[in-house]
């Protein structure tokens, strides 16, 4: 049971990495308020790792 934990938390440790680095790639070529810089980068980490955990769920589960 661990190891699926385990390999989950990677997976959406890893997806949350990505996503994270590319908006704030995406976000250093606006001019904005570092608050709202900060505010946009926590609505995506939060928005992946849910979308992550529903695919490592899914392809855990579905691993034989």
């Amino acid at each position: 049971m661990s190891s699926k934990k385990n390999t989950i938390m990677l997976i959406v440790g890893a997806i949350v990495f990505v996503v994270v680095f590319v908006v704030s790639l995406i976000l250093n070529q606006f001019d904005l308020p570092t608050w709202v810089k900060y505010l946009v980068l926590a609505a995506f980490a939060c928005l992946s790792a849910l979308i992550g955990t529903g695919i490592a769920g899914h392809v855990v589960h579905n691993r034989k």
